[in-house]
């Protein structure tokens, strides 16, 4: 299950912030009525345990980039096409192409999408740390004949003995970047997280603003509660926190990333009058596929009655099949929000094509509704990017002159071999020319292709490395 970040802090994909939506809950609007900001617990409540807003093609985007992004997967598509449903025509009409790139841990590093027509329209750009760690995503725009940075964010990692001790983030805005967010984590003498503390830009200096607290049992490494807190004239406040909890596979739990923070059982509280007091529990059942059924709690009038009900199906490949929102009404559980992803696989066990659909009610409030057609993606032009077992070596190359009339040169620094291949930006492959492993440099010709942009991929041993040449 995912959750999402702390409202003071900035989410690792911004994407994947806009994919969110707006929160829908009594709870939120009570909040917003007594004048109370959304930190911490009620955020990530919000989207585990409530409904969300967040349209279909939001959605699809969010889940698209998670499938492309895991670097989990030893081939990866180079290409997609992208179709939205029409429904005057109920038929599937071409809207974008997609030309991938990923790094050598799989993982995805550039969407370049063009229109039907192959005319430029955005880039998504992104880079990883040692660690992994996602420290920039760049989106832009073709306009007026260049690419303009739209939006961006950045993150840098500060490790100390492999611990995460420091992580500012960025933000691209109105064409400069500018500091947004920088947390702090301590860790007891047992190499525990104990707090992060965040701080905000205001002018020119840091400001603390909240801190997260992690309290442990007597000989556990597993907090039992975690309580937020804000810095309020001098002094830490209690805000929110959840405790009682229980958590799921605490072994693939990193406490510094929300994001892999799972449980089995979870109490939110809010500090009142100088008392917790119980707001909403949680109890989710996993299965070992990765599926998993929450079911959310309100406390009213001194006890616990049913609220939400969310739930997320994986097939056996781990990918996600079904993710349906649901409400207590009457007696029943009524479908607020539904979004299925039918999934094709070749077969050599790639991921060919997904189509997305979401929940359409019969009418406002019904409990009766249908599936319909959103959009669809076909993926193509599949390329090994993780070697089985081997750790893949960085290679130098370099590919010269780009643009180039009638043909380009490859020099590779350390000379294995391999292929290159010339693909268009549909995913059709044109050509393929082995590289002799006694050259240092070798001329591949392509006077005999039209005009236009085409992604030459390079396979050895050292991995799949992939650039865009420009035919004049």
């Amino acid at each position: 299950m995912k959750h999402i970040y702390r409202k003071t802090k900035a989410p690792v994909n911004w994407r994947k912030a806009l994919t969110l939506g707006i929160l829908f809950l009594a709870l939120a609007f009570t909040g917003l009525a007594q004048g109370r900001r959304e930190t911490a617990a009620g955020a990530r409540f919000r989207e585990r345990a409530t409904m969300t807003a967040s349209s279909a093609k939001a959605v699809r985007a969010k889940t698209s980039s998670r499938t492309l992004r895991t670097g989990e997967y030893a081939s990866q598509p180079r290409n997609a096409q992208e179709f939205s449903w029409n429904e005057t025509t109920n038929a599937w009409g071409l809207g974008y192409l997609h030309a991938y790139t990923f790094n050598t841990a799989g993982l995805l590093v550039e969407d370049h999408v063009t229109q039907a027509d192959n005319s430029n329209f955005a880039r998504f750009v992104t880079a990883y740390d040692s660690h992994d760690n996602l420290t920039e995503d760049l989106q832009y725009y073709w306009e007026g004949g260049a690419w303009l940075l739209y939006n961006g964010y950045k993150e840098a990692y500060t490790y100390d003995n492999d611990q995460l001790t420091q992580a500012i983030s960025e933000f691209h805005k109105n064409g400069v970047w500018s500091n947004s967010i920088k947390r702090v984590f301590n860790y007891n003498p047992e190499g525990h997280l104990v707090d992060i503390t965040e701080y905000g830009w205001d002018i020119n200096a840091w400001v603390v603003e909240d801190r997260t607290v992690f309290e442990y049992a007597a000989g556990s490494n597993q907090p039992a509660s975690i309580t937020y807190q804000e810095w309020d004239e001098n002094a830490w406040v209690n805000s929110e926190r959840e405790t009682d909890l229980v958590w799921h596979n605490f072994d693939d739990v990193d406490l510094s990333n929300e994001d892999t923070w799972q449980f089995v059982t979870d109490t939110y509280q809010e500090w009142r009058n100088n008392a917790w007091v119980n707001v909403m529990k949680q109890t989710t059942a996993y299965q070992t596929s990765g599926s998993f059924v929450t079911v959310a709690e309100e406390w009213e009038n001194g006890g616990w009655r049913q609220a939400y009900r969310f739930s997320e199906t994986l097939n056996d490949k781990g990918n996600l099949t079904l993710r349906v929102e649901e409400t207590w009404k009457n007696g029943a559980w009524v479908v607020e929000n539904g979004f299925k992803y039918n999934r094709t696989y070749d077969s050599n066990g790639h991921m060919s094509e997904v189509v997305f659909q979401r929940w359409e009610p019969a009418s406002e409030g019904s409990s009766q509704g249908t599936y319909v057609n959103q959009d669809r993606y076909v993926y193509s032009n599949f390329q090994v990017v993780l070697a089985s077992g081997d750790e893949l070596v960085p290679s130098a190359w370099r590919v010269y002159p780009n643009p180039t009339v009638n043909s380009f040169s490859v020099k590779m620094e350390q000379n294995s071999g391999g292929t290159a291949t010339v693909v268009s930006l549909t995913g059709q492959t044109l050509f393929t020319v082995t590289l002799a492993k006694t050259a240092e440099e070798q001329e591949i010709n392509i006077a005999h292709l039209p005009s236009g942009t085409y992604l030459l991929q390079i396979v050895s041993k050292a991995g799949v490395r992939s650039q865009k040449i420009v035919k004049l």
